[in-house]
């Protein structure tokens, strides 16, 4: 029998089954954000362990003035950035924001920063500029039960032509700070170094995805960029997955996975630094090893070593870094599809 306050009491349990729902759809958020996160320092730290990845940086390789350890420390470094820019691709399927207000660029700054915290080297820049706009992506699919390629490039391709001039500029500045080798110009944008920058960009309308449009002619980075990862979700994902069902050995998949991207597509790092005709020497090579089987067989993993052992040079100018970049990205989208390490 209902007392006489019992429609107080209703209302306030309407209002205190309200309050229950905000804070479960809260913890919803907070758990796809840090379900985001970890799929990228995850990805970046299996990229680095991958060996022997012929010319770079692994558990069993260090270069001079670069050690395993600095990118194990990038990895952990590059999380806050990239949990900030996926919880943006959540609010922006709340329709909070909109696609111009996501902050690329920021995130991209701030990833930068928060490494140089814990090392000086360049780990990250060229995997933290595909890997913010693809947490975002992957924010925005909070809805789904599961995330899927198509969505993920979709949303991707939204999120990165919905920059503005202030995305560029954020980049440049995190371009300023580690100093990457061999960047180049280009005459239709404003040069990192130059001063003023941020006016030319407002001027001449200059977007972070214009910029990026003009650099993927010698930068495969921003290639993958304006492509919405077409090499890496079209080619290396399905690629890596392969293997790696076939294998249960993820070391196997990402080193296997960065052959088959460096035998079909000359790295751009190289190129840069040595020439196009270095760059495709090497891919050259690099086919010639994943033919005999890579770390599939005996004699592919023999030929993998030597071919390892030629690329290390003291300046490091034969690193296939782009490559590994691109590496990091599909480990990231297999583990935002799933993937457990086996």
């Amino acid at each position: 029998m209902l007392k006489k306050n019992s429609p107080v009491q209703g209302h306030s349990g309407m209002k205190n089954n309200n309050s229950r729902w905000k804070e479960e759809e809260k913890m919803h958020e907070e758990e796809w954000v840090t379900k985001i996160q970890c799929c990228a320092q995850l990805a970046a730290a299996l990229e680095v362990s991958g060996w022997p990845k012929p010319g770079n940086v692994h558990r069993a390789a260090d270069f001079k003035d670069t050690r395993f350890e600095h990118y194990i420390a990038g990895a952990v470094a590059i999380g806050p950035a990239v949990a900030k820019a996926a919880f943006q691709g959540v609010k922006l399927q709340e329709e909070k924001i909109k696609p111009s207000d996501v902050g690329i660029g920021r995130w991209i700054l701030q990833a930068i920063h928060d490494v140089r915290q814990w090392n000086e080297p360049n780990t990250s820049l060229g995997m933290v500029i595909l890997m913010i706009p693809l947490a975002t992506a992957g924010g925005s699919l909070i809805n789904t039960r599961e995330i899927e390629i198509e969505k993920l490039r979709k949303n991707f391709d939204l999120i990165v032509r919905a920059t503005t001039p202030q995305d560029a500029l954020d980049l440049y500045k995190a371009i300023s700070i580690v100093s990457p080798g061999g960047m180049g110009k280009v005459d239709d944008a404003p040069d990192v170094t130059e001063e003023h920058t941020w006016n030319k960009l407002v001027e001449k309308e200059i977007n972070l995805f214009k910029t990026m449009e003009i650099s993927q002619e010698w930068d495969t980075i921003s290639k993958e960029f304006v492509t919405a990862l077409e090499i890496s979700l079209d080619k290396g994902y399905p690629f890596f997955r392969q293997i790696y069902e076939s294998t249960d050995d993820v070391n196997i998949a990402t080193v296997q996975t960065f052959l088959f991207l460096l035998s079909s597509i000359p790295d751009t790092l190289i190129q840069r630094k040595l020439g196009g005709e270095v760059a495709k020497q090497i891919s050259h090579r690099a086919k010639e090893v994943l033919d005999l089987g890579g770390l599939l067989t005996k004699q592919g993993t023999a030929a993998l070593n030597r071919f390892d052992t030629s690329l290390r040079d003291a300046d490091n100018k034969l690193n296939p870094g782009t490559t590994a970049d691109l590496v990091a990205v599909i480990l990231m989208a297999n583990l935002l599809k799933g993937m457990k390490i086996k």
